[in-house]
């Protein structure tokens, strides 16, 4: 179907999935077994899909290599952006929910990692932490692990700054 590189794929259930890559690829299945290209594309050629989550069937977040997220509604026939707040981040690396509501993503700004918080399923976002702390220094973070038992943790994995030699993972509550 495609000779793009796959970066990510999300399956819902254990015959609907989503795979996502390079140039803007979005693949899907509804049976297990044949894929299919998404009728539509939410970049283009230059931008690369990181890691995609499916809210449902139907419903898809995206995390692009231009610093937005991306969604659809509708199984891929039109796609929606979503722009982080506060300083606009070069990439998104990761996307993950708790629950329907309660989401985390993973960007790069100024060359260190970022989380967002999301409390309403993706609609608006808030960098994390929120109360005023601070957040480990991280070069950047990859993937992002969530508990759908306790909505407020969160596990990020990602390179330790500044120097990038090495991992590091960063767990918490975000309560």
């Amino acid at each position: 179907i495609t000779t793009s590189n796959l970066n990510h794929v999300y399956a819902f259930d254990e015959n609907n999935a989503v795979a996502v890559g390079n140039s803007g690829v979005v693949l899907y299945t509804t049976n297990r077994t044949s894929w299919s290209m998404a009728p539509t594309v939410p970049v283009g050629i230059a931008v690369n899909l990181n890691c995609v989550y499916m809210k449902s069937k139907t419903e898809w977040i995206v995390a692009a290599s231009d610093g937005k997220l991306y969604y659809t509604i509708n199984s891929g026939t039109t796609w929606f952006s979503k722009t982080m707040p506060g300083t606009a981040p070069s990439t998104m690396t990761h996307v993950a929910f708790s629950t329907n509501s309660v989401g985390f993503a993973a960007g790069t700004v100024s060359s260190k990692g970022k989380l967002y918080r999301t409390f309403d399923g993706g609609y608006s976002w808030v960098v994390v932490p929120s109360s005023g702390g601070t957040f480990v220094n991280a070069t950047e973070i990859t993937r992002l692990a969530t508990c759908h038992n306790d909505p407020n943790f969160v596990a990020a994995g990602g390179q330790n700054f500044p120097t990038a030699s090495d991992g590091i993972i960063i767990i918490g509550s975000s309560a």
